[in-house]
């Protein structure tokens, strides 16, 4: 069963019509792309996620259009409960960022009524989404509505390649680099809490093009701290500041501690991490 309402001039919310994904993964990563967490998907990716997902249906991906022009959906699914009971959860949410901040307000009311009474339509007696905290208009029109905000604290992440990936991070802060020549480092790590660490030792300079390898040679300063601890700092479940006071971080010699800092700060993620629920399928 497709559904198309027409709500007020120029605006309509209908279901899901094959070919619908290249815009949809378009208005996604607009919305997105800029958040810690950001999954990029194809639109090829985006079917098997969603539209091929077991139980949800065309009438569950609700889509929003202004002028013609999708600007706003939601993709709705459910799961059965121990007690036979229905949950509803929102695996996609996403309005154009680039509207005004009213446009953005009432295409989200429209959304959040449509979610509703799909879900009602549906038999579940829950309903849960997840948006970003930062997108503060639409977690206004969420607490208008009654809905309540939860922290998770549940968070479960593999680094595949520590090297690369404090590589791919320096790349993208050449321009933070310090002028001048840059002092080069040594990090030599234990596993902390991780079962055992690939690298004992990574060696990094900041050059114009930043060397992070797998070295034992000398630098200007030694870090001996450990996996947990740099991952930690990394995303932002601690800081620089703490672990060097615990005695987590030790630093030779021992004046560059403030050379240090600016290294740890420069591999430290500022992105607001958002995991939506339909990655953590």
């Amino acid at each position: 069963m497709q559904f198309k309402i027409k709500t007020q001039p120029g605006l309509n919310i209908r279901s899901y019509q094959p070919g619908d994904e290249h815009s949809l993964v378009e208005l996604w990563d607009s919305a997105h792309a800029e958040l810690g967490g950001f999954v990029p998907k194809t639109p090829e990716y985006w079917k098997w996620c969603i539209v091929d997902r077991p139980g949800v249906e065309p009438e569950d991906i609700m889509i929003l259009e202004h002028d013609e022009r999708i600007v706003a959906y939601a993709v709705l699914a459910q799961k059965k409960k121990d007690d036979d009971s229905y949950t509803g959860y929102v695996l996609e949410f996403a309005i154009k960022p680039s509207l005004s901040a009213r446009q953005r307000e009432l295409f989200a009311n429209r959304l959040v009524i449509q979610i509703e009474n799909r879900s009602r339509y549906r038999g579940d007696e829950l309903l849960n989404l997840t948006v970003p905290s930062k997108d503060t208009v639409v977690v206004n029109v969420l607490e208008k509505f009654g809905y309540r905000a939860e922290a998770l604290d549940v968070f479960q992440l593999v680094i595949v390649d520590l090297v690369v990936l404090l590589k791919q991070i320096l790349d993208q802060r050449k321009k933070s680099f310090p002028s001048g020549q840059s002092p080069s480092f040594r990090v030599a790590l234990q596993p902390g809490y991780y079962r055992y660490c690939p690298y004992e030792s990574v060696r990094i300079e900041l050059s114009p093009e930043p060397v992070v390898e797998e070295s034992t040679s000398r630098a200007d300063y030694t870090v001996s701290t450990d996996l947990s601890t740099l991952t930690d700092i990394i995303f932002r479940r601690s800081s620089f500041n703490d672990a060097l006071m615990s005695n987590s971080i030790k630093i030779y010699p021992e004046d560059g501690s403030e050379a240090v800092r600016s290294l740890f700060q420069l591999v430290t993620l500022n992105s607001e991490w958002y995991l939506p629920t339909v990655d953590g399928r």
